[in-house]
């Protein structure tokens, strides 16, 4: 299997190419409207914007820069890409040290753009993460928890409280538990249980009492 990844990545690089002066010159860029699970990169010749999807843990990868070309995927925030299985993993140092220690590393070593994590007074990591221009939520062990991210100039008020709760619920293997998530990974202020709605704070905590869920788009929480 090993072999056989390694005939693709050839097979990508004996069509690289060089990009001459003029190859964007008659290119019609497509607008990028959605790139939750993802980040904003560059296509081929770096002519248009495009949005880089995120790999989860244990998908097939190729290491970004490889061969010098753009890549559509990229292994999410917080893994990186086994050279050796060709699969997005975790590094080693987020098994054994606490982001605590991980953070003051980071800033020791003094690398231009790598990422330093926020961390707790407790060592773990903090719910809203940032890297580069983009913040997203975080589990307590670091973990990238897709679907939920901002600009890092609109995370005033970002908690990730939803986010971190539905994450953990979907941990238990448990089903039939709704969650109404903000796109920033903060709880919707409506949340519902079977037909009752109720006014939530922003830990998910129910305000008040509650009317069916027929109504819920009355509710002024």
């Amino acid at each position: 299997m090993k072999y056989i990844f390694l005939i693709a990545l050839s097979v990508v690089a004996a069509s690289a190419i060089v990009c001459p002066p003029d190859a964007c010159k008659n290119v019609n860029c497509p607008a990028v409207e959605n790139c939750v699970d993802g980040e904003l990169g560059k296509t081929f010749c770096s002519c248009c914007d495009e949005c880089i999807k995120y790999l989860k843990e244990g998908d097939r990868c190729i290491p970004e820069g490889m061969f010098g070309i753009p890549v559509a995927s990229k292994c999410g925030l917080n893994l990186v890409c086994s050279r050796r299985s060709g699969t997005c993993i975790k590094p080693l140092d987020y098994a054994t040290k606490t982001c605590t220690q991980l953070k003051s590393e980071t800033e020791g070593k003094n690398l231009l753009g790598a990422f330093i994590p926020r961390c707790e007074t407790d060592g773990t990591f903090s719910a809203v993460q940032c890297h580069g221009s983009v913040c997203y939520c975080a589990h307590t062990d670091g973990t990238h928890i897709p679907g939920f991210q901002s600009a890092i100039h609109n995370i005033q008020g970002m908690n990730c409280n939803c986010a971190r709760h539905k994450f953990a619920y979907g941990k238990t293997g448990l089903i039939g538990k709704l969650f109404r998530c903000e796109p920033n990974g903060n709880y919707n202020k409506i949340q519902c249980t079977g037909s009752a709605c109720y006014c939530v704070d922003e830990a998910g905590k129910q305000v008040g009492g509650s009317v069916h869920i027929t109504k819920s788009e009355s509710m002024n929480c």
